[in-house]
């Protein structure tokens, strides 16, 4: 019994012992969930990604010529609305210089306010501008956009030489237009005569629009608008010889004094003035607005040209314009001249905002929107004359209508198409001043054909 005694206490000790080690080896305390230690540091709380930087403003300068003129002031209105709402930080600035021409030349030559779009219509200034190399090369920029170089495609619309130079493309195309004579209907139902088909009919009209009180047609070719003149020549010509007509676009400079096609041109448009058919004050008119207004008051039954501003301040007096093909020397033989593009613009690069690479897109995305379908339609839908036939979807209006007239006629298959940009800018110019001398009495036919030979063996 005490052997079982002294074992049951060895037994005891033994037990005592290793949970004594035991003991030593745990934590002091037990960790219960009540006695679980509070962290020393607040967790970190989610924040709020970081707003993306706000983008600098930027200015666009668009500088144009005809902001004031209703339908384009109604397509640019748009364009600026549309563009401004797709790039928040970018304002379209539109200025109308009085004169644009010698305002841009002198921004250029101190790279001061020079704009970064400006209207281009084959004016005098801009061939040497061109060839100057102030002007951004857009071809790149349309070769690397396979949905821009779709929207080009009516460009050729217009002859090359109106937006490339030496394979540079230095013109956004947007419209194009015939030119026609626009006539009153009310004025020749009041004066009881029909709409003339050949010359003669347009020589023998005066009387009978005398017998009214009204004169019977304005073009305004005032020493501003020398660029009128040549729209007159060519139609002229192109009725009397259309192939002469064709040669002297491709090659201006080819001998003039005694060519028998372009003495018998002079002499027409002399005619014209000298018998009544153009009113006694056109050379001192300028072509918009003094020959603009004369028409729509109804002070003259006829105007020539007006091709791309047909709508624009005629309003409600839409309804009472048809428009003509220049009369052809004979009856039935259609000539028709098709305008300049003179919508377009193009886009400089002069100063070192203009160069920026970054500056130098958002420019080119304003210049690829405004080529847009989009805007293509709008162009046509304000009764302007847009480059894609496509865009032409309804005649919704007066102008429209009017418009889409104009176009069935130029694309009739008997019609022969010139266009009058003259290919050499001085041509144009002497050819301009030549038929000005000639309705003021300082210069001869045989003066001015002289003059353009000049201007040609100077060069």
């Amino acid at each position: 019994m005490y052997r079982f005694k002294g074992r049951l206490w060895l037994a005891l000790v033994a037990v005592m012992v290793v949970a004594t080690m035991i003991a030593s080896c745990a934590p002091s305390v037990a960790p219960t969930e009540a006695s679980v230690a509070e962290p020393t540091e607040e967790p970190t709380q989610p924040t709020e990604k970081p707003a993306e930087p706000a983008e600098e403003p930027v200015t666009i300068s668009v500088w144009h010529w005809k902001f004031g003129q209703t339908a384009f002031k109604e397509w640019s209105d748009w364009v600026k609305e549309t563009f401004e709402a797709d790039h928040p930080n970018v304002t379209l600035d539109y200025y109308q210089p009085a004169d644009l021409g010698p305002e841009v030349q002198a921004a250029v030559a101190v790279k001061e306010g020079v704009p970064d779009v400006v209207g281009m219509g084959g004016n005098s200034w801009e061939a040497p501008a061109v060839e100057a190399g102030i002007f951004l090369d857009i071809g790149s920029a349309i070769d690397a956009d396979p949905e821009w170089q779709e929207w080009t495609a009516g460009w050729s619309s217009v002859p090359e030489a109106q937006y490339i130079y030496n394979g540079m493309v230095f013109v956004v195309n947007l419209s194009n237009g015939p030119n026609f004579i626009y006539y009153r209907k009310d004025l020749f139902e009041e004066a009881g005569v029909e709409p003339p088909e050949t010359i003669e009919d347009l020589l023998a009209l005066p009387p009978a629009f005398e017998a009214i009180g009204v004169d019977t047609m304005v073009s305004g070719l005032d020493s501003t608008t020398l660029w009128q003149y040549v729209p007159w020549f060519y139609s002229i010509a192109g009725a009397i010889d259309y192939g002469w007509a064709l040669d002297r676009q491709a090659d201006e400079c080819q001998t003039w004094t005694g060519d028998s096609v372009a003495e018998e041109a002079l002499l027409t448009f002399e005619r014209l003035y000298d018998e009544g058919v153009l009113r006694q004050q056109t050379p001192q008119e300028k072509y918009d607005p003094d020959a603009k207004q004369a028409f729509i008051q109804g002070k003259v039954a006829m105007q020539y040209t007006a091709g791309v501003w047909l709508n624009g301040g005629l309003a409600d007096n839409i309804d009472n314009i048809g428009a003509l093909y220049f009369p052809a020397l004979n009856a039935g033989d259609n000539r028709v001249l098709m305008g300049s593009n003179d919508v377009a613009v193009s886009i400089l690069n002069v100063t070192d905002e203009q160069k920026d690479p970054a500056h130098q897109d958002l420019v080119l995305e304003f210049a690829k929107f405004i080529s847009s379908p989009e805007s293509q339609a709008m162009i046509w839908e304000v009764g302007l004359m847009p480059l894609m036939p496509e865009a032409i979807t309804s005649e919704d209006t007066s102008a429209q209508r009017l418009v889409a007239d104009q176009v069935r006629m130029a694309a009739a298959p008997d019609v022969n198409v010139l266009y009058y940009a003259p290919q050499i800018p001085e041509v144009g110019q002497v050819l301009g001043e030549g038929m000005l001398g000639m309705l003021i009495d300082v210069k001869t036919v045989d003066e001015v054909l002289a003059d353009i030979d000049a201007v040609c063996a100077a060069r």
